[in-house]
């Protein structure tokens, strides 16, 4: 399983690979390699906003479920006594 890290790397050397042969190869402007790669760098803020969020959400379920896991052990402890 690749991390988001991982993806994200691989994202950009294959993405800038492409645009520099696009650039060398064709007849394209340095401007429209920019862009390009402005693009890509947006895309790569978005993937990591939204899993910044996916984990930040999942780790608040887990402190939830662990915080009333501890309630119903404490309840449970309470009531052997």
């Amino acid at each position: 399983m690749t991390t988001i890290i991982q993806e994200i790397a691989q994202t950009i050397s294959k993405n800038f690979e492409e645009e520099l042969q696009k650039l060398m190869t064709q007849d394209k402007d340095i401007s429209e390699f920019i862009l390009e790669t402005k693009k890509m760098m947006d895309q790569i803020g978005v993937k990591l906003v939204k899993e910044s969020k996916e984990r930040s959400r999942d780790s608040e379920l887990f402190k939830r479920m662990v915080g009333k896991f501890m309630i119903f052990l404490w309840n449970k402890r309470k009531s052997r006594n």
